[in-house]
């Protein structure tokens, strides 16, 4: 081969070297970019849920709250009282009770 020849290789090859080097780094940014995004949306959905578990507890403790009155009503007089009036018809000792004609 002549020294035209070998230096026209060399600069093919080279050439070829570099399109390479381009081509592969290319790839790794489109490969980190397409993570990067799938990372984005994952984290938006995990925020997402986040709120809404969020909100989930606040229900839930607002209704611990009412459930703990709830309880804490059942076990006083005038709900003892209230019952025996509305299940079972009963009045006090001191009461008169009016019914009227339909």
């Amino acid at each position: 081969m002549t020294k035209t020849r070998r230096n026209r290789m060399r600069k093919i090859r080279s050439r070829l070297g570099i399109y390479a080097i381009a081509a592969v780094a290319l790839l790794l940014v489109l490969v980190l970019g397409i993570q990067t995004l799938k990372m984005k949306q994952m984290e938006k959905s995990y925020q997402d849920q986040q709120a809404r578990l969020e909100r989930e507890i606040a229900q839930e403790e607002a209704k611990k709250l009412t459930l703990e009155d709830q309880r804490i009503y059942t076990q006083t007089k005038q709900y003892i009282e209230e019952q025996a009036r509305l299940k079972f018809g009963l009045v006090m000792p001191d009461e008169i009770l009016l019914k009227g004609t339909e």
